[in-house]
């Protein structure tokens, strides 16, 4: 069940289909962002900026989804919200 661990009051106030419905400023909004410099390859060009970006839904801080793929900070938070409707 996608609210299994959840507080049963906030589970009624959010059901699944209204939290995939939600654009992405809506539910970046519900979620902690973090931005932290990448590791791995990609030497000089990828280590260098806070572009990697992890979200946290903040009622189900279970629920965790990031993206380090691109060099842009923005495109990396559209991506891990489109991972975290996906989980």
């Amino acid at each position: 069940a996608f609210f299994s661990t959840v507080d049963t009051n906030i589970a009624r106030q959010y059901s699944r289909d209204e939290l995939l419905r939600k654009s992405d400023r809506e539910l970046a909004d519900m979620c902690k962002v973090d931005a932290f410099i990448a590791s791995g390859p990609g030497g000089q060009h990828r280590n260098r900026n806070y572009t990697a970006v992890r979200v946290t839904l903040k009622i189900i801080p279970e629920l965790v989804a990031e993206d380090t793929v691109s060099r842009s900070q923005k495109q990396n938070l559209a991506a891990a919200l489109q991972k975290l409707r996906i989980r």
